[in-house]
């Protein structure tokens, strides 16, 4: 009797692991298929995705930092995956994206470019990068310095600790308005706490789907959507903190917080260029929702606002105020990428909002235009050496000094 309920139950156990094994394989079926069919939507392409952001960056790229908060590991290599896109990092010794520094030509400026996620641009490939781009352009040795989700107050604090290790003739911090100035207030008074910033993780499971699935992109995409129209959501909550500064309700908070954290974190940059003799420029980098009218239109009436509301061009023009008034180089990127929008070419990644290759390209651009103007690059200021160049200033500034004393002296 024993024996036949075993037989029994081994002729069961088979039956229920055989139709569970054809349910599985019917619903691995069926993703799969699906999978295909979300590749195939134009919308959830990979350069589309939301995904091309720091939030996918390999765990292993960043390390906390006491100084900044947090930086790229020196000496990373790895490659960034994302739905339709495969973009190959890597970092040299000293933390900067890109190869090691070359041994520059006495007459070759070298020129380090601060910023944040904007300047990391792990989105495209080096060779498509507008550091390289600037490079290129200008026959200068550029250093890629961004880091993801950085202040200009940890800006300054990476460009402070680089100085240290590597001698360069100027600096570019490209100060991103769609959040430089709230991430100002974050930083100010206080930096990054004690040991540093704590790095992102991300689940395995959703490594593994974001680097992978469209499916899940579309997923990920919808939900995003739906949580955006949620006014109590941490998603719509979190936009709105970004938006403040670009509608009119928040025009009296910009201006203390320019002038509390934004202003006294640029004199700091500026400082600390003067005293390592280096050349500064402060390139002001638009978010896509004050240039593009359609996503202005279209993110004012999610939250509910009348387009009329919109004030997307103040915090430009505050910030280039306090760069006139402190005497920095100034270059404006906006009105290149608004002609780009304005002729079809799409400067931004539709979801995430970072700049796409033929963003980097015009960017690349600007800054040439910018910094030839300047006197910089090739023929420009670097002509004996940056050595040599530093060693002149000095020399010229005694004079000066020299000189002043004695007007004072005779007056």
């Amino acid at each position: 009797m024993n024996m036949r309920n075993r037989k029994a139950e081994q002729v069961l156990a088979r039956r229920v692991s055989g139709r569970l094994a054809l349910l599985i394989g019917g619903l691995a079926v069926a993703v799969g298929l699906v999978e295909v069919g979300a590749r195939l939507l134009s919308e959830l392409r990979g350069t589309d995705l939301v995904y091309p952001g720091p939030g996918t960056a390999p765990l292993e790229l960043h390390v906390a930092d006491s100084e900044a908060g947090m930086v790229p590991r020196p000496g990373f290599t790895g490659t960034w995956v994302a739905s339709g896109l495969r973009v190959r990092l890597r970092t040299n010794s000293l933390g900067l994206r890109g190869p090691e520094l070359g041994l520059s030509t006495p007459a070759a400026e070298r020129w380090l470019v601060l910023g944040d996620s904007f300047v990391a641009g792990l989105q495209v490939t080096e060779e498509d990068h507008f550091v390289t781009g600037l490079s290129t352009r200008l026959g200068v040795e550029a250093l890629n310095a961004g880091v993801d989700d950085f202040s200009t107050w940890q800006a300054v604090a990476r460009y402070r600790t680089l100085a240290e290790r590597v001698d360069v003739d100027g600096a570019v911090l490209v100060f991103y308005l769609g959040n430089d100035i709230a991430n100002n207030e974050r930083e100010s008074g206080y930096g990054p706490p004690p040991g540093g910033h704590p790095v992102p993780d991300v689940p395995w499971w959703q490594g593994v789907a974001t680097r992978n699935s469209a499916l899940f992109a579309g997923w990920r995409i919808a939900a995003l959507k739906r949580q955006l129209t949620d006014p109590n959501h941490p998603q719509r909550q979190a936009l709105s903190e970004e938006l403040w500064p670009f509608i009119q309700q928040g025009q009296g908070r910009l201006g203390t917080s320019i002038e509390q954290a934004t202003r006294p974190a640029l004199h700091a940059l500026r400082q600390l260029a003067e005293d390592q003799g280096d050349h500064l420029m402060v390139a002001l980098a638009p978010s896509a929702f004050t240039i593009d009218p359609v996503r202005q239109a279209r993110t004012m009436e999610l939250m509910g606002l009348p387009v009329t509301d919109a004030m997307a061009d103040e915090p430009g023009r505050l910030v280039r105020r306090e760069l006139t008034r402190l005497d920095i180089e100034t270059c404006d990127l906006a009105p290149d990428l608004r002609r780009a929008i304005a002729d079809g070419v799409k400067p931004f990644f539709t979801w995430e909002g970072h700049w796409t290759p033929a963003g980097h390209a015009i960017v690349a651009d600007t800054l040439a235009r910018c910094m030839e103007a300047g006197g910089h690059g090739q023929g420009g200021w670097a002509g004996e050496g940056r050595r040599a160049g530093r060693l002149g200033a000095e020399a010229l500034q005694v004079v000066e000094d020299a000189c002043a004393g004695d007007l004072d002296l005779v007056g």
